[in-house]
């Protein structure tokens, strides 16, 4: 049962002031700040040549060795590509530790770097441009989770790192955690937690896995009122039903089918699934001595979130 460190934030000025704040969380938790640049864009610099100049965006490049002798690498854009009031998104993008930028090309960074294993296409987060009332953090080597509160009912998450994996020395096991939604502003609020997503975060046997051979052991439906999945067990234990009251919390395992076609199990992921119904957004709960902050899936109506440990 491992602990994340992690840090609340009040009143965080705009999408510049988060991540800048991402990017003091990681190097605090270990990661290397391989290249951080506020108010510029990719653009031509003379001579066939491309770089950063200035302009309005922010770019974000870590690494860490994670686990064994795994490269844990993510390149994060933060842009108005749709010009949308009140909305940045924040593009993610996984790679495997080339951090040579291809000065060559007019194509963005986010998109084109060697060795990328996941692109952009799905993880967008869209981030109000105005004041954000909370952001929390949590993370270590391994594993980042930040927590966006957009407004009094809604809250969006940025994660990546490795799955906590069940062998230590294993190579691979990265994660990008994906929302869903494509290029959605946040004020539609209609992206859902990285663990209800099946396939296309986790990368093993030297390539992103898709959902027909990666599986957690159960996710939610939209609706908050199944659990679903290939392996759906214990995960019903987090719908509220008429035997428990108790909200207890379970980490979901990731399943994967190896290259014999049979299913094994890599690692659970570092957040604990629990019913949230009737709790605000980062509301404390305790079991014991246990210390646990709480979040929704998204829109507080939806009544099955996640759980962070904290004591």
């Amino acid at each position: 049962m491992s602990l994340l460190n992690w840090q609340l934030h009040h009143d965080v000025a705009n999408h510049h002031d988060f991540i800048l704040k991402l990017k003091d969380f990681c190097l605090a938790q270990g990661w290397t700040i391989v290249r951080f640049y506020q108010n510029i864009q990719w653009a031509s610099i003379g001579g066939g040549q491309f770089g950063f100049v200035a302009g309005t965006e922010d770019y974000l490049e870590v690494t860490s060795p994670g686990y064994g002798s795994q490269n844990l690498h993510f390149r994060f854009r933060m842009n108005n590509t749709l010009a949308l009031p009140n909305n940045e998104y924040l593009e993610q993008a996984a790679l495997l530790g080339n951090t040579a930028l291809n000065t060559a090309s007019g194509t963005h960074p986010i998109t084109t770097g060697t060795g990328q294993w996941s692109n952009n296409t799905f993880r967008w987060t869209g981030i109000p441009t105005n004041p954000l009332p909370q952001v929390w953090f949590f993370g270590n080597n391994k594993f980042i989770l930040a927590v966006i509160k957009c407004d009094a009912d809604y809250c969006q998450f940025v994660t990546f790192g490795s799955l906590e994996l069940y062998d230590a020395a294993q190579t691979q096991g990265n994660f990008n955690g994906q929302t869903q939604g494509g290029q959605d502003p946040w004020y539609n609020k209609g992206s859902v937690l990285p663990w209800n997503v099946n396939g296309e975060n986790v990368y093993y046997n030297g390539a992103r896995q898709p959902s027909a051979n990666s599986q957690w052991s159960f996710t939610i439906t939209t609706g908050d009122t199944l659990a679903t999945g290939a392996f759906a067990s214990y995960g019903r234990a987090v719908i509220k039903n008429d035997y428990s009251e108790v909200r207890t919390p379970f980490k979901q395992i990731s399943y994967l089918k190896d290259t014999d076609t049979l299913w094994f199990a890599l690692g659970t992921c570092w957040v604990y699934r629990i019913n949230h119904d009737g709790l605000a957004i980062g509301e404390k709960v305790l079991y014991g001595v246990d210390e646990y902050l709480t979040f929704p899936n998204g829109r507080l109506a939806r009544k099955i979130g996640i759980a962070m440990r904290i004591l």
